[in-house]
């Protein structure tokens, strides 16, 4: 029997990496599980020391990030550091 506490839904997607490359992108509803990285295995090597071991984990596949969607974080990442200055 599944018990829904123990239950980890993580996201997966391809997504852009800061040099317009892919990589793929994984991430929980728990803002401490974020990971990105250049490969599926690579990615879930680093997941697992951030997870626990008890946990039924269940992988959901996203939509790729669109490049628009890239452009959009970059110009707001752009705004960001001209307000900081």
């Amino acid at each position: 029997m599944n018990n829904d506490c123990n239950l980890l839904t993580i996201y997966l997607r391809r997504a852009f990496d800061w040099h317009g490359g892919k990589g793929i992108e994984m991430f929980a509803e728990n803002p401490e599980v974020f990971i990105f990285a250049d490969t599926f295995h690579q990615a879930q090597a680093e997941l697992l020391p951030l997870i626990n071991e008890n946990a039924e984990v269940i992988f959901q596949i996203e939509p790729s990030m669109s490049r628009d969607e890239f452009t959009q974080l970059n110009e707001a990442l752009l705004e960001w550091h001209a307000e900081a200055e």
